[in-house]
């Protein structure tokens, strides 16, 4: 467990983190789990297709960070995911279903 004082400046915090404040104190318990990271090729080309990806993504339950590689010419998704949660048919059938190209990459 870490220990801060209120001088420290604050850091980046896992989604699974529980926090407790108490005198001036900051204690970080995390918890391990599995996570996933998973590559596509898109066709997500610009700002507009970004922000409607960030709408469709959103509804995919146990996604916790994604991005879009724009200078990569196979216009990467990569998502960090719970192991358990996030399945790539999902994701692939997800932006196809509002008329982007999706596919994984695999190793």
């Amino acid at each position: 467990m870490a220990h801060l004082s209120k001088n420290q400046p604050a850091k980046l915090l896992p989604i699974n983190s529980l926090i407790y404040l108490s005198h001036f104190r900051l204690c970080v318990e995390t918890q391990t789990k599995t996570m996933q990271i998973l590559v596509f090729k898109t066709n997500l080309e610009d700002k507009l297709h970004i922000k409607a990806a960030r709408k469709i993504l959103s509804k995919i339950q146990g996604i916790l960070y994604w991005n879009v590689d724009l200078h990569d010419i196979d216009k990467i998704l990569r998502i960090e995911a719970s192991e358990l949660l996030v399945v790539p048919v999902r994701v692939e059938q997800t932006l196809r279903q509002e008329g982007y190209y999706c596919e994984e990459l695999k190793d």
